[in-house]
């Protein structure tokens, strides 16, 4: 429906916050930021480490689990299923609470040839085939990310020895619906991998007027062999990633 992102919602974010909060719920403390992932991998990583993050009873959704950080300014993980459905919806509800940036990691198959297994990309811009940002924002090929963030990941990967690149991204919610005529043309355009989420997160924090950034590791290139390192250093690389995104976003805490 032409125009709709203009128009409001029957039912918004800030309307289930407020029914919530009349009902007795309490935000508790909120976090300075927030990081998406979907890795079941990074849940136990988080689960198992209780000197560095503990679960967050108020802010965990019913499709997911919220862990918050311990040590230094508060920054809530949020481990979701996969797909930017369910991240978009905890990313309105803590946007309506007052958390202003929002980063997403993991893995994403490689577009480009030119990029290796286990290549660090830091997504500046996502091409909007992701069926999502479209009731957010007026028709554009692109969306992008937030340049402070985008530069503070790009700045941090560096450091923890990830070797980043920045570049763009396709994102796409079929993950079994790729073509050769697809693939083809947007190597000749540049992408450099293929995500489910960075689209709809960059659009969707652009309108409702908080910051968002989104950094990958790459995985086989599609058209490829199905092979790569061991799940070990994969999940390592993960790690990493993890822990630059919350660093990014403490930093920007301690900057303000």
């Amino acid at each position: 429906m032409a125009g709709k992102h203009r128009n409001r919602p029957v039912h918004s974010a800030g309307d289930l916050l407020a029914w919530a909060q009349a009902q007795g719920w309490e935000a508790g403390k909120l976090p300075v930021g927030a990081v998406f992932t979907s890795q079941t991998f990074i849940t136990t990583h988080l689960a198992t480490s209780p000197d560095r993050y503990q679960a967050s009873m108020s802010l965990t959704p019913t499709n997911g689990q919220v862990f918050m950080t311990v040590a230094g300014p508060p920054v809530a993980i949020a481990c979701l299923g996969v797909g930017a459905s369910p991240m978009v919806t905890l990313l309105e509800n803590l946007a309506g609470l007052g958390v202003p940036s929002f980063i997403a990691v993991g893995p994403a198959p490689a577009v480009s040839g030119d990029l290796e297994w286990g290549d660090c990309v830091v997504i500046d811009r996502a091409l909007r085939d992701d069926g999502i940002s479209a009731h957010y924002a007026p028709p554009a090929r692109y969306a992008s990310a937030a340049a402070a963030l985008t530069a503070g990941l790009v700045a941090e990967a560096g450091v923890r020895g990830l070797h980043p690149t920045t570049g763009s991204a396709w994102t796409v919610p079929t993950p079994y619906r790729t073509t050769d005529q697809e693939l083809s043309a947007y190597r000749d355009e540049g992408l450099l991998v293929t995500d489910m989420v960075a689209a709809a997160l960059f659009a969707v924090a652009a309108a409702l007027g908080v910051r968002a950034a989104s950094a990958v590791i790459a995985t086989r290139t599609l058209g490829g062999e199905a092979t790569g390192p061991a799940p070990t250093r994969r999940e390592g690389q993960m790690v990493s990633l993890l822990g630059a995104a919350v660093s990014v976003l403490q930093g920007q805490e301690v900057a303000a």
